[in-house]
């Protein structure tokens, strides 16, 4: 809201379908400006609102939910949630989690914990970390977000280093290897580290 009463960004029209399918997006972004029309009338009935209009809108879709990878282990929507501990942690993400008619804003300082094997991708040494980190549509509301994809690039710069030091592969690194290596550059591996790099 600026100091002219006008809300400068408004995120309320959400299309679904198969982003992969350009013919597919083309459809969505011309539903997508008619419910923007939906939304201003709605919008209209708020007290405060009843004169606003559309300046104007994005010039194409944003995606945010496409192809993911396959890992050994994929994180859920429960896991997100729930705020799930692993044995083999290495990366601790803020509850973050919105989309899909999910909004957690981890107020209460909820943290989840990410395994090893999630970035243990289905073909060796490759690691894929932020949007497309494995797991179901919950729990990319938790990873797709700014912060948490920083953070799981982080850790998995980290897991490479350390399964360079040690002479094995991603699928071969120990998950006590990858903490030491991570905690050295001073990042949180697990919610009992104190001291740490704050990810939250």
């Amino acid at each position: 809201m600026t100091d002219d009463g006008e809300l400068l960004n408004l995120n309320l029209v959400h299309m679904k379908g198969d982003a992969l399918n350009p013919y597919e997006v083309s459809s969505m972004a011309q539903q997508g400006r008619e419910k923007v029309a939906d939304a201003i009338s709605a919008l209209r009935t708020i007290p405060g609102c009843e004169q606003c209009k559309l300046r104007t809108f994005s010039n194409n879709l944003g995606v945010r939910d496409s192809r993911k990878c396959v890992a050994r282990y994929n994180l859920t929507g429960s896991d997100a949630l729930g705020c799930s501990r692993f044995e083999d942690s290495v990366c601790v993400l803020p509850q973050i989690v919105d989309g899909y008619g999910v909004l957690v804003l981890g107020s209460e300082g909820g943290e989840v914990e990410v395994p090893l094997r999630g970035f243990q991708c289905d073909v060796d040494n490759l690691m894929v970390a932020g949007r497309c980190f494995a797991g179901d549509h919950v729990s990319h509301c938790l990873t797709r977000n700014i912060k948490c994809c920083m953070l799981t690039g982080q850790a998995a710069g980290g897991i490479a280093a350390a399964a360079l030091g040690a002479g094995e592969t991603v699928w071969g690194l120990r998950a006590e290897d990858a903490r030491a290596t991570l905690r050295r550059c001073g990042f949180r591996c697990d919610v009992e580290d104190d001291g740490m790099v704050s990810s939250s």
